[in-house]
């Protein structure tokens, strides 16, 4: 499958362009936002449909989840996971994953996967990570570099691994992807059994800066976020549900750090169900839950 770069070059514009025009907004029963209809313009009909977080925690309220792009205008079109053209996951604050083309059914159903995503990092420097399938998941694009975002369009500006495959079965154990990004670090990924994305770590050459961890659903979605020294946890952690609002959030600090052998909770843990009501609080010193 060749991946279609007037595509990908005319979905970053679409969605970098700076006017939108909002109209069409949906509410929850309770009232928080559901989803807003932006329109950029006449010429092509071009119009997006942003989706936000139905969730009472305050944290995910009106958070945008996803992003779907039409091109000819139809508002009937609002199942992005069986649409195909343009989509974008919102993964993080500073990181999001682009769909060029997604045809599957749900989130269950792997063999049915065909198209682009991009796993796109502003916090990494514009760091973003490539892949392709053909229908039965077989990986036919690989690409990991930094793209130049400051100006118009969406050039390359340092292309660190590309490849082209038939139909290509990543091997699911860890350590066997390791890539050399040049003087910004280096990454290490890791595949589930159906040759999706399961973990992304970026960790920088120098040493004294944390490395930055991800942890991906089979639908695309964040499962966890944070940053590491080797694989400790330090500081802020997030974990999610699999509809995308936030599970627990907390610190994390190492211990015993002449070794860095060993990292724990730290002051205070929420953690929440799926519709983000507050299941319970933690506090944490010394590695002892206070009462």
């Amino acid at each position: 499958m060749k991946i279609n770069y007037f595509i990908l070059f005319f979905l970053m514009v679409f969605y970098t362009k700076a006017q939108q025009i909002p109209f069409d907004t949906s509410f929850y029963s309770k009232g928080e936002i559901k989803s807003i209809r932006y329109k950029y313009g006449e010429r092509y009909g071009e119009a997006i449909i942003r989706y936000f977080k139905q969730s009472v925690n305050k944290l995910d309220k009106n958070q945008p989840i996803v992003d779907t792009a039409f091109w000819d205008n139809d508002p009937a079109k609002k199942e992005w996971k069986k649409y195909q053209g343009g989509t974008r996951i919102f993964i993080y604050n500073k990181s999001y994953l682009f769909m060029e083309k997604s045809t599957f059914k749900d989130s269950y159903t792997y063999n049915t996967i065909q198209g682009s995503y991009e796993y796109y990092f502003k916090e990494l420097n514009n760091l973003e990570f490539d892949i392709a399938y053909t229908k039965d998941t077989s990986i036919t694009f690989f690409l990991l570099g930094i793209y130049d975002t400051t100006g118009g369009g969406k050039p390359l500006k340092d292309k660190f691994f590309f490849s082209r495959y038939k139909g290509m079965k990543m091997d699911t154990g860890e350590s066997n992807h390791i890539y050399k990004c040049g003087n910004y670090g280096t990454v290490y990924l890791t595949f589930s059994k159906y040759n999706l994305l399961a973990t992304f770590f970026f960790y920088p050459n120098n040493e004294q800066n944390s490395a930055v961890g991800y942890e991906f659903y089979p639908n695309f979605f964040c499962k966890k976020h944070g940053h590491c020294f080797g694989r400790l946890a330090i500081g802020e952690w997030q974990e999610y549900h699999e509809n995308g609002n936030i599970k627990s959030i907390g610190n994390y600090e190492i211990y015993d750090e002449k070794s860095f052998k060993n990292y724990r909770k730290v002051g205070l843990w929420q953690y929440f169900d799926n519709r983000g009501l507050s299941i319970k609080k933690e506090t944490w010193k010394n590695g002892v839950l206070l009462k």
